[in-house]
């Protein structure tokens, strides 16, 4: 059966939504076709609110001997030109396809959460692209995968 490529959007924002209403936060879906954001975000006791922008792949991993594992999304021209705010983030989500062995069994997708202004540490060459390594080469100015890889956290922090 062919993916749809709405469905998997969806999915990855729905999926998003669901992670942080579970954790106490009120959850507001922008229409379909929103510029620049998808998700707003506020925490009832502090009144803060957050702005999340939600790109989903089914499967972001790519492992290739030149540049080792990495995660790839697609981000787009307008959103890497976006102006930054504090309380701008992005969601990163890797459905993590599920295997032909098991294809009633997904997996629990992981969620790349990074602020806006770490977007452009990020960017690929065509800065359409966001890529996340699993170890970056010594010296480039970019962090871990894992320093991003369902860190709640860092957002629970801003709405505190």
């Amino acid at each position: 059966m062919a993916k749809d490529k709405v469905l998997t959007g969806a999915a990855g924002v729905h999926y998003v939504a669901f992670q942080l209403s579970a954790r106490g936060y009120v959850v507001g879906l922008t229409p379909p076709g929103a510029q620049l954001f998808d998700l707003l975000v506020a925490n009832p006791r502090t009144s803060k609110v957050i702005d999340i922008q939600v790109k989903t792949m089914r499967d972001a991993l790519t492992d290739t001997k030149k540049w080792g594992r990495y995660w790839c999304w697609r981000v787009g021209k307008k959103l890497a030109e976006a102006h930054s705010n504090e309380m701008f983030f992005l969601a990163l989500v890797d459905l993590r396809e599920e295997s032909p062995d098991t294809p009633d069994m997904p997996k629990q997708p992981d969620v790349y959460i990074l602020r806006f202004a770490e977007l452009k540490d990020n960017l690929g060459e065509e800065d359409a692209w966001c890529i996340l390594y699993e170890k970056p080469e010594p010296g480039w100015e970019v962090k871990s995968a894992s320093e991003y890889r369902n860190r709640w956290d860092r957002i629970q922090k801003a709405l505190a």
